[in-house]
């Protein structure tokens, strides 16, 4: 609409100018003139007609778009006359801006985006952490602290209980009998996130007095159910226990960890709920207006005064963090510093293009001199000579962020398929309208940076010597000269700074991979067993498994050694668990230290294992398992 109105202004202004030429030049005829030079004089007598038609455009506040029109018509002419150079300065930009927008997609995802919940600025999520060691990484809590907060705190709108430290459930009467990982959560738990499921139902109280119910992920729904709908009511058998399903998540929904198949409900006669010492992560929504510190306050006193807590908190106290936060950090403890390295890398990279982008401008200016000098003559002034070589300059960059977003979205697609690095669930690497934003802004920032000083350096024309034959005197200039030596040096050295971190990065993971362990790990293997409660309850016939399967094992040709262990080290969670070890003492001449001999002998009370076996003649088979310790 706005386009059909300005060209009938247009049409309506040439004919206007057109009526008046008429009419000069029929008076100009009827005075005696023959009717060409009558026509003459009546274009003499109204002036420059495309001046008053500028003077038009002017009033009507569409001058700008003329101008910037007949800037790109030039420029576009000006790049076809060199393909070369504007391919080199186009795919460096290309490069730069799509490995800029790259990472940044992954910033976007991992530092910036809200999580996909309602009122995400409010979930937080408690952990506990080490007095003694605070740099240590946070640990669950108990069942009985989350009881507590729940029945006394008033800073949460909702708490609910999640753990992902549980043995994996076996999963029989749908297909072939197998092992999945279904997570115990609290009723709250998905009111507190806010998703409904995409069919069915979320936990209720009401389900807290049945003996099993479940939740599906989609995509365990969509392979082992087919996406059939009348699943509602279903029963699956989890553990030989009969279990309802009652609703299934949407596909988007995603929450850590990502390997989740369902979720289970946590019921007063599930064994977390029995133990009161069973380890849980406390997520919560805080009340509107209430803030991390003050929540922080409230929890520390109500954990204090509990008498079976540590006093005073001597050994650990709880903490409150963000969950957005939180996740990225479940998901890799240095994702969020290893993330921002990589961005400030790939800045650097582009910052160095642009400089190299700058010097060739500078270059191509000394060539441009005469044809600026020629557009002076005839009366453009700095400013408008500046804002034609800027416009090049934001056509390049706008051509360069086109290409460099293709290939920013070909990097996003295969880091999405190949997966390199673990991203926490809920933001995928995507190119959203941020992304879109970020790589504009871009564009345009780029323009100005490699644009600016070329642009202000070629506009500053002497007509004299620009309009001379030999182009010495512009290209031969002290201040020229020594504006394209800084440019160089500052290239360089932004090279040198980026290379220099790079080894030293690459460095650091030499060395941190060359780390003895203080164990052999070449010719080890582990097998994961895991022992559903039904067929092995108590701890006798367990240990009968294990040990059988350990004699079993370590008989095989190849193997001189076997054990078992609960855990592989290191487990990554230093001073919360005491380590035990059962030695073979047969295998050795010389006697045991005191301590392993008076060790009491292993009573085996876990479903699930890890059996080493070794080809080293030298090892120690040995049984390693993890004892809470008391908090006492």
């Amino acid at each position: 609409m706005q386009w059909r109105r300005r060209k009938q202004r247009e049409d309506d202004l040439a004919r206007e100018l057109q009526s008046d030429l008429d009419l000069e030049a029929e008076a100009l005829t009827n005075g005696g003139l023959s009717p060409g030079e009558a026509q003459y004089a009546a274009k003499r007598a109204l002036g420059n007609t495309e001046l008053i038609k500028e003077n038009a455009r002017e009033t009507w506040g569409w001058a700008w778009f003329d101008r910037f029109r007949e800037d790109t018509a030039y420029g576009l002419r000006t790049f076809a006359h060199t393909p070369g150079f504007t391919a080199v300065v186009v795919l460096t930009l290309a490069l730069g801006i799509g490995a800029t927008t790259a990472i940044f997609s992954v910033v976007d995802a991992v530092l910036l985006h809200p999580l996909p919940f309602p009122n995400a600025s409010r979930l937080v999520v408690i952990w506990e952490k080490f007095v003694r060691d605070p740099d240590a990484p946070p640990v669950f809590d108990s069942y009985r602290d989350f009881e507590n907060w729940k029945h006394e705190s008033r800073s949460f709108e909702r708490l609910a209980p999640a753990t992902w430290r549980v043995d994996g459930q076996i999963l029989k009467g749908v297909g072939p009998t197998r092992e999945v990982f279904a997570v115990p959560v609290g009723v709250e738990f998905f009111p507190m996130l806010g998703i409904a499921p995409e069919i069915g139902r979320v936990f209720e109280p009401d389900d807290l007095r049945t003996s099993c119910t479940v939740i599906l992920k989609h995509n365990f729904w969509v392979e082992t159910f087919g996406q059939q709908r009348n699943i509602i009511g279903r029963h699956i058998e989890l553990n030989e226990n009969a279990c309802t399903i009652v609703g299934v998540m949407p596909p988007a929904f995603a929450f850590y960890p990502e390997a989740a198949a369902m979720w289970t409900l946590i019921t007063p006669t599930s064994v977390i709920a029995r133990n009161p010492t069973s380890a849980v992560g406390v997520f919560a929504l805080l009340k509107p207006g209430i803030s991390i510190a003050r929540a922080q306050r409230e929890i520390q006193t109500i954990y204090e005064s509990d008498p079976s807590n540590d006093i005073g908190g001597i050994h650990v106290k709880p903490a409150i963090f963000p969950l957005d936060e939180q996740f990225a950090y479940l998901t890799g403890p240095s994702l969020r510093l290893s993330v921002m390295v990589l961005f400030g890398a790939v800045c650097f990279v582009l910052l160095i293009g642009c400089l190299n982008i700058a010097n060739l401008l500078l270059g191509k200016s000394v060539i441009r001199q005469k044809e600026l000098s020629v557009r002076a003559a005839l009366g453009a002034g700095r400013a408008r000579l500046v804002r034609q070589l800027l416009t090049e300059c934001f056509l390049l960059s706008v051509a360069g962020a086109i290409l460099g977003i293709l290939l920013a979205s070909v990097a996003i697609h295969y880091f999405r398929a190949l997966n390199p690095i673990p991203m926490p669930p809920g933001n995928p690497v995507t190119m959203n309208l941020p992304v879109l934003a970020f790589t504009i802004s871009l564009a345009v920032i780029t323009a100005v940076l490699f644009g600016l000083i070329p642009a202000f350096r070629a506009s500053r024309v002497e007509l004299i010597d620009a309009l001379r034959v030999s182009t010495y005197s512009a290209s031969g200039s002290m201040a020229g000269r020594t504006l394209r030596r800084g440019l160089v040096i500052s290239e360089v050295a932004l090279s040198l700074a980026l290379l220099a971190g790079a080894g030293l990065l690459i460095q650091s993971v030499q060395r941190l991979a060359s780390v003895p362990l203080g164990f052999r790990i070449d010719a080890l293997a582990s097998i994961p067993i895991t022992l559903p409660n039904s067929s092995y309850s108590s701890s006798n016939q367990r240990a009968r498994f294990y040990r059988a399967i350990l004699d079993r094992i370590a008989a095989l040709p190849g193997v001189p050694s076997a054990a078992l262990a609960s855990s592989l080290p290191p487990d990554g969670r230093p001073g919360r668990y005491a380590l035990r070890v059962e030695i073979d003492q047969r295998q050795y001449s010389h006697p045991l230290p005191s301590t392993l001999q008076e060790c009491p002998s292993h009573q085996n009370t876990f479903t699930s294992w890890t059996c080493l076996c070794s080809s080293d003649e030298h090892s120690m088979p040995a049984t390693a398992r993890e004892n809470r310790a008391s908090r006492s």
